[in-house]
């Protein structure tokens, strides 16, 4: 969960089951209090709801208070994996794709201006680690906009796939012989986005 709009989606999710009385979830602690009927609704069917919705949820029993421990911390290891790993190709695309606006000196082979080619492939090879390291993000975000929820991953999922996609369009583009469209490259901006979430 990531946002408010996550919370609504599972509490709607969940109270439109028969037997449910009351459902309740805490951004902060991503925790779901429930009351219901067992006689006409499972924790089985609960869990299936929140699932439909787009979301991951566990029963929480004592005895499995490490475990979630245990996953949330797999979860933050897993979260700065992927941060390293994107700001390891973010870092040289950005200096590409901006440095030249700025004087830095770029070798001819991938100098926008001598070697238009060279600059958007170099940029393309660069991004797209980057986008599949932070693939999650995306089958997450799609998955709760077609189920008409969407969340901050939804968000995320459609800018950086519009700057994608307009990214390989350029591409072609330039392959063309349109080299104009070297100066609209936003493979950076859908890395550098990526990269900070």
């Amino acid at each position: 969960m990531t946002c408010a709009s996550c919370v609504q989606t599972i509490e709607k999710a969940t109270r439109k089951l028969n037997g449910v009385l009351e459902s309740n979830v805490n951004l902060a602690t991503e925790k779901m209090n429930i009351q219901y009927d067992g006689s006409e609704v499972s924790v089985s069917d609960i869990l299936s709801a929140v699932s439909n919705a787009g979301y991951e949820a566990h029963e929480d029993i004592a005895s499995s208070q490490s475990v979630d421990e245990d996953q949330k911390q797999k979860a933050i290891k897993n979260l700065w994996k992927r941060f390293w790993i994107s700001a390891l190709f973010t870092a040289p695309l950005l200096y590409i794709a901006m440095g030249h606006l700025v004087g830095a000196p770029l070798p001819g082979i991938i100098d926008p201006f001598i070697n238009p080619e060279g600059f958007v492939i170099i940029q393309l090879m660069l991004t797209l680690p980057v986008v599949i390291v932070n693939k999650s993000i995306y089958s997450s975000g799609f998955k709760t906009l077609f189920r008409g929820h969407p969340n901050m991953d939804a968000l995320i999922a459609i800018g950086t796939g519009a700057a994608f996609a307009y990214g390989i369009f350029a591409t072609i583009m330039i392959f063309s012989g349109n080299v104009s469209f070297a100066d609209d490259l936003y493979f950076e901006t859908a890395a550098v986005i990526l990269t900070r979430s």
